[in-house]
């Protein structure tokens, strides 16, 4: 098959460091590739994928005037190439898909990865696409809301783990440290973490981005940075894949406190 993979161009597919969206959307482009089918991505400019790369976005990706000119890329994008495509698998906006919506000949997979789905462009999509557009959520909870589902067509399909990047440790030593990987954001509450490793006695390892949070700004400030010592207290930055390994390898345990629902939390999956 002839299949258009769409990502928000934020973030190079795969990333370097942070992003679990990315990191799941280069698997599978390689394993639909291996599988022999042809693929087509959208993505950032410096991504480097088996597929052929469309590349968009207008960095640095900031106000509304950039975020509206990256929809208009990507919506042209596909529909100047519609004819070349046998099905579009979107992981990046919804409304970057308007222009091809009407086009009910083009199956359409539009993917969920996050606890924040917008009902009413779903609901418009799906009036406008009628049955050529499915929705797949990461989980059933990211459109079960209430027990049923506002609108939309659905169903699950869990992201996946690529386990040969991984090294299975059965065990590790006494005094193993405990280990947090994630964004260090209010949503993540990293602070929770270094209060468990304070309260056990334990080394604690905390790797991930710090960008700040447009709701509380100086969180890390605040919360994080002050108890990093560089002894017990660690913070190593954002890691790459094989650090990532190293890192789980030898940890006595994942520490992963949240604040909000989360859709899927792939470092559970990795660890």
């Amino acid at each position: 098959m002839r299949i258009a993979i769409t990502a928000d161009p934020y973030i190079p597919v795969p990333p370097t460091g942070y992003g679990g969206i990315e990191r799941t959307v280069d698997f599978v482009c390689r394993g639909l590739t291996q599988r022999g089918h042809k693929i087509t991505l959208f993505a950032h400019r410096d991504s480097s994928t088996i597929a052929t790369l469309i590349p968009y976005g207008v960095p640095p990706h900031q106000g509304v005037v950039a975020r509206l000119k990256e929809l208009w890329q990507l919506g042209t994008g596909l529909f100047t190439r519609r004819k070349e495509f046998d099905v579009v698998i979107s992981w990046g906006r919804l409304a970057a898909l308007l222009p091809i919506l009407p086009w009910r000949t083009i199956p359409k997979i539009q993917r969920y990865c996050r606890s924040s789905v917008p009902w009413t462009s779903v609901r418009i999509a799906t009036a406008l696409a009628g049955k050529s557009i499915e929705f797949v959520g990461a989980s059933t909870s990211v459109y079960h809301e209430d027990n049923k589902i506002p609108a939309g067509s659905w169903r699950t399909i869990f992201d996946g783990v690529e386990m040969d990047r991984y090294t299975f440790v059965p065990s590790v030593s006494p005094d193993a440290p405990l280990a947090f990987l994630g964004r260090l954001c209010p949503g993540k509450i990293p602070h929770v973490a270094i209060a468990v490793a304070k309260a056990t006695g334990r080394q604690l390892i905390l790797a991930g981005n710090r960008e700040p949070d447009a709701d509380d700004p100086t969180y890390f400030e605040r919360e994080v940075e002050p108890h990093i010592d560089e002894q017990q207290i660690q913070y190593i930055g954002t890691v790459n894949d094989e650090q990532k390994n190293s890192l789980l390898g030898r940890s006595a345990a994942l520490l992963f406190p949240t604040a909000f629902k989360e859709a899927f939390g792939i470092v559970m999956a990795e660890a």
